[in-house]
């Protein structure tokens, strides 16, 4: 008889665990669910790409691409206003038809690097364009990619012009 009433307390024991912990799963979900909603009604407002500039950089590290090495390179600088500070996936970019592969922030905005000037070229007088999301559309800036006159330019340190420390 004994071993029937524990049995039994046992089991009742196990009953209320299972509800509180049903209880606790509903609760979290619910936060889940009003976390989701917060960002996924979050919109963002279209960049606005105020300026950019072309630079002429000596390279902190040689650049290996294929089989030819580059110890300099033109580095352009983006001014983005409304630049977004936290994404869940990266922002695309586009100038005229060549994709921006690869881009670092700055205070201000973004920078990437050209180390053929083929490549400007073709990006000479060409749209800035971006897409916020991987399934979305291509955004239009109304900004061209102006391109200056590349003999003009001087030499700059990346470091120094990236403001980047030792």
């Amino acid at each position: 008889m004994k071993a029937t009433k524990l049995i039994s307390k046992i089991g009742s024991m196990a009953v209320i665990m299972a509800f509180l912990g049903m209880i606790s799963c509903e609760s979290n979900a619910k936060k889940s669910e009003s976390t989701l909603s917060v960002v996924q009604t979050a919109k963002q407002e279209p960049l606005v790409i105020s300026d950019v500039q072309v630079d002429l950089v000596k390279l902190d590290y040689k650049f290996q691409q294929d089989s030819i090495s580059y110890d300099t390179a033109w580095l352009i600088r983006l001014q983005i206003h409304n630049m977004p500070i936290y994404r869940d996936s990266g922002i695309e970019f586009f100038i005229g038809d060549e994709k921006i592969r690869e881009y670092g922030g700055t205070e201000d905005g973004i920078y990437f690097k050209v180390y053929e000037k083929e490549m400007l070229n073709r990006m000479a007088d060409a749209e800035i364009r971006y897409k916020l999301d991987v399934s979305g559309d291509i955004m239009y800036s109304k900004v061209r990619f102006k391109l200056p006159n590349l003999d003009d330019l001087k030499m700059i340190n990346e470091k120094e012009l990236l403001k980047r420390g030792n």
